[in-house]
């Protein structure tokens, strides 16, 4: 593929468009993240970086309007299980209309692939040891797959308009766009917004679940040209009055510096499951963790007592270790199912941050010490996967797994260094 001409179509389409990138704003290639969007000149503190009109967004909305498919799919809404298979639909029907779709020049400049783990072979996922994780991406594939399936049913009843025979409607031209709408959407609440058929069915459609709710996804021409920066200083969102989607700058962008945007306060391994990729210095690092308690500890008073605490009765809401150690949630449920009979008057010392009781700090401190160690010894050592980093012979996606464990082991490491200092002010001996 010629990159350059690529581009060229893009630009040349969306200036035909009703989105508006401010004058300064260039695509760029650029060594850390690939092709990216950067400042031709300075783009002071305040200046509106794009402005897309409404209608330029492509949502279901875009999809239901459709002159060609939108009839057809409104009458199959109650058959489709999610708001994100109208969009996939829709993508694969214009790809398959090549030069002659409207969005041709949009969607010629498409990634053809992705770096999510959807896309990874079971050798790879295999790399992936924290055992929440691993089970998300198998998940994740297992849901993409059954949502194709699902969708194939809906297009083989009208294959005059889908050919399904085609590659153009294969499991993997549907994975790609599945893909593009998860990753490079913006969030927009398109039955408040937009004039939409979907605000008939509510309840009725996606088989009669409450997925008509999740119909906030919008596919942003230029806009999903922005790479992700956790510390990025934008803001944007859907003007309900101006009926357009607005990103506005919080600070002054410097000639030549690449223009980033958030995609949300997210964790590496939420980075790599939804969009392929991990930071190096991601100040969201956090491990997530399944608290392993004997189920001898859980009966109704316990989950009562968790519950009026806001706590997680579930053991899986908000667990997990970052550079601070374990999550105040992780240690509070801990102490509460530990406490004693005769503790239980002390359990809402939690909410003050302080212990239910010495005892009960004590044999808390003991069980998260027990559990980080069993967690340790689960995985590689650290000096294993740096020797591994070292050896040149990975994948990308094995070198993001790598990475990924290698960062949640320093953060284990760290929390059960914490756990340490506390027992030894609380003068427990080993």
């Amino acid at each position: 593929k010629d990159d350059a001409s690529d581009l060229a179509i893009f630009l040349n389409w969306i200036e035909k468009r009703k989105i508006e990138p401010h004058k300064h704003l260039i695509w760029n290639d650029f060594e850390e993240t690939g092709r990216g969007i950067g400042a031709k000149d300075v783009i002071k503190e305040g200046e509106t970086l794009i402005t897309i009109d409404g209608e330029e967004l492509i949502t279901t909305a875009t999809v239901l309007k459709d002159e060609k498919i939108g009839k057809i799919l409104s009458g199959e809404l109650e058959r489709l299980v999610d708001p994100s298979q109208l969009i996939s639909i829709w993508l694969m029907f214009q790809n398959s209309l090549g030069h002659s779709s409207l969005y041709f020049g949009y969607i010629q400049l498409l990634p053809r692939m992705f770096d999510t783990p959807i896309y990874w072979d079971q050798e790879e996922i295999k790399e992936i040891t924290n055992p929440l994780t691993q089970r998300k991406a198998i998940k994740q594939r297992e849901m993409v797959h059954e949502l194709y399936l699902n969708a194939l049913e809906v297009m083989n009843n009208h294959r005059e308009t889908f050919n399904t025979s085609t590659s153009f409607y294969s499991f993997d031209s549907f994975k790609w766009a599945w893909t593009c709408v998860m990753t490079r959407s913006v969030y927009v609440d398109v039955n408040l917004h937009f004039d939409s058929p979907l605000k008939d069915f509510k309840g009725n459609m996606f088989r009669g679940k409450n997925k008509w709710k999740e119909n906030h996804y919008g596919l942003a021409p230029f806009f999903d040209g922005f790479n992700h920066d956790p510390n990025a200083k934008v803001s944007g969102s859907f003007n309900p009055k101006k009926k357009v989607y607005e990103l506005k700058s919080n600070v002054e962008w410097k000639k030549g510096e690449q223009v980033f945007i958030c995609y949300g306060h997210h964790n590496n391994s939420t980075l790599l499951l939804e969009y392929g990729f991990i930071l190096k210095d991601n100040p969201n690092s956090r491990l997530d963790l399944k608290l392993e308690v004997p189920e001898e500890f859980y009966n109704s008073e316990s989950a009562s007592f968790l519950s009026q605490l806001g706590l997680s009765p579930s053991r899986s809401k908000n667990f997990f270790v970052d550079c601070n150690g374990f999550s105040w949630n992780y240690l509070n449920t801990v102490r509460v199912l530990l406490a004693k009979d005769e503790e239980v008057q002390s359990i809402w010392n939690v909410l003050e941050d302080l212990p239910i009781s010495e005892q009960n700090e004590k044999s808390t401190l003991e069980f998260v010490q027990r559990e980080a160690l069993k967690w340790i010894e689960s995985q590689s050592t650290i000096q294993e996967d740096e020797s591994i980093l070292n050896s040149n012979r990975l994948s990308f996606h094995q070198l993001c797994a790598v990475k990924l464990r290698l960062e949640e082991k320093k953060l284990m490491r760290n929390a059960l260094n914490l756990i340490d200092s506390k027992k030894k002010m609380w003068h427990i001996t080993y």
